[in-house]
């Protein structure tokens, strides 16, 4: 994500954040999934913490903590 992302941080949050304003729709449908409980998966562009740009594939399961969510998965960078 171009730079140290924290441990328990609220993944919505931080996605919503990231997100490049080309690819709302994908990732608009990955945190309704998250939100909803379901597993889900989404092939998109991040933009991140050092400001680049890159696609990502990002699949998981939403697990929740209280009324914390959080995303036990996997963000691939597959830029290239």
């Amino acid at each position: 994500m171009g730079g140290d992302v924290r441990e328990g941080l609220d993944a919505i949050a931080f996605r919503a954040g990231l997100s490049h304003p080309d690819d709302a729709a994908p990732g608009d449908a990955f945190t309704e999934a998250m939100l909803a409980g379901r597993r889900a998966e989404v092939e998109e562009r991040l933009i991140g913490l050092d400001g680049v740009t890159r696609w990502t594939w990002s699949r998981g399961t939403p697990r929740r903590e209280g009324d914390r969510l959080f995303f036990d998965g996997v963000t691939t960078n597959i830029t290239k």
